[in-house]
This record gives structure tokens, C-alpha cells and sequence, in this order.
């Protein structure tokens, strides 16, 4: 697990300069499409609002998204401007996920939002517990019955999913999975599936190094 987990950040941080930088012009490129894209939407992307936020967020962040990209060999325009609808791209909180995951892959920051850990750390014990397939029915029957102190080592994403025991998932908070299935999926992270109804569940890559990563950072 170690060496995997070395392995992904070595070969993030180990790109020479000039990979890094054609790659940050590649997410710029892709912001000036994307750009001009919500502009024919309506949307002023000069003002600020959740879009103008996240895309400034992965720009400051530019470097370490740029090396994570290298390392999992993806494109920023199959990320940046993914077509989940005629009129809609990424989801600019789901963009704001790629920029965190980004930045916890490379050691240049290790925040990820509690939304994020929280689906993660059900995937993972869920797929361990022979649920290859996630829906929401999943994360709720897990959120409800599992002790998640014996297995995770962050005390803050403990207190959070007791939280979230205590009452139903919300449409938000199903929202929210959502966007973690989306993200999971375009970076090559699982696989979305069609259970109940379209795209409502996942398939995970247990095995990649990244949730090796994230198993030793957050979970024993």
C-alpha cells in the first residue's frame, strides 16, 4: 500500500516543469471554451458565482491539478468541459472535488470536503463488505448500521457521519453523492452504473492507489 501510495505522488510530483506547464495551458484552454460556453448560457462568468469561484479555485491551484492529470493520464477538457447535458457542463462543485483530490494526491494541501470523505470511505467499506455495486440505498443502509469509529481514524468524518445517521440523506445531500459518483467516474475512479435509474450508483476501483492513499490518511 505504501509503495502505491508513493508511486502516485512520486509520478504527480516527478513531471518535468515543461509537462506541467503545457498541461496548465491545456486547463486554461479549457476554461476559455468553457468560458465562452456559459456565456452562450447566460451566465456572467466575469461576476462571481459558483462557476467563476470553482474554475478560479483550480486556476490558483493550476500546478497541482496539472501534475495530478499527468499522473492519471486524463485530459482537462474530458474534466473541465464534460457534457452532462445540451445546456450544462461539470458541475462547478464537482469541479471544486477535482481541484481538492488534485491537491491531496500531489501533498500540496490534504482538505478534502466532508461530502467527498464521507461517500469515499462508505464506498470503500462497502465495497469491502461485498457491495460491488453503490446507490444511495447503499450509503444509507451503511450510514444507518455501521460503526464507522472502528474503522476510520479522522475524528471530524466520524462526527459527521453520526451526524448524518441521525436523520435521512436529504436531496441535497443526494445531490451531493452525485456529484461524488460524477467525479469519481470522469477521473477514472469507478464506474457509474444504471440500478434503478440512470447513473445511480457506482462501481469503484478499489484497488487503485488512490483510495490506498486515502485509506491511510483517514481510515485504519
Amino acid at each position: 500500500m505504501t509503495d502505491n501510495i508513493l508511486s502516485l505522488r512520486e509520478a504527480a510530483n516527478g513531471f518535468s516543469n515543461g509537462h506541467v506547464g503545457s498541461m496548465v495551458a491545456k486547463i486554461k484552454k479549457s476554461f476559455e471554451r468553457r468560458d465562452a460556453f456559459e456565456t452562450s448560457q447566460g451566465l456572467n462568468v466575469a461576476e462571481k458565482n459558483s462557476y467563476s469561484v470553482e474554475r478560479d479555485r483550480m486556476l490558483k491551484n493550476a500546478n497541482a491539478v496539472a501534475r495530478f492529470f499527468l499522473a492519471m493520464s486524463l485530459e482537462p477538457s474530458a474534466v473541465i468541459e464534460r457534457k452532462v447535458a445540451s445546456n450544462a457542463m461539470f458541475n462547478a462543485k464537482a469541479l471544486k472535488k477535482v481541484t481538492e483530490i488534485a491537491q491531496f494526491v500531489t501533498g500540496y494541501g490534504q482538505k478534502l470536503e466532508r461530502v467527498t470523505r464521507s461517500f469515499i470511505a462508505c464506498a470503500i467499506i462497502a465495497t469491502e463488505k461485498g457491495h460491488a455495486t453503490i446507490t444511495n440505498e447503499v450509503n444509507r443502509r451503511f450510514l444507518c448500521s455501521a460503526d464507522f469509529s472502528g474503522r476510520l481514524t479522522d475524528q471530524d468524518l466520524i462526527d459527521h457521519l453520526d451526524e448524518l445517521r441521525l436523520r435521512s440523506m436529504t436531496s441535497g445531500a443526494e445531490t451531493q453523492s452525485s456529484q461524488a459518483r460524477n467525479v469519481l467516474d470522469v477521473l477514472g475512479l469507478g464506474e457509474i452504473k444504471n440500478i434503478d435509474k440512470p447513473r445511480d450508483a457506482i462501481v469503484i476501483d478499489a484497488n487503485h492507489a488512490f483510495f490506498a492513499m486515502f485509506r491511510k490518511a483517514f481510515m485504519k
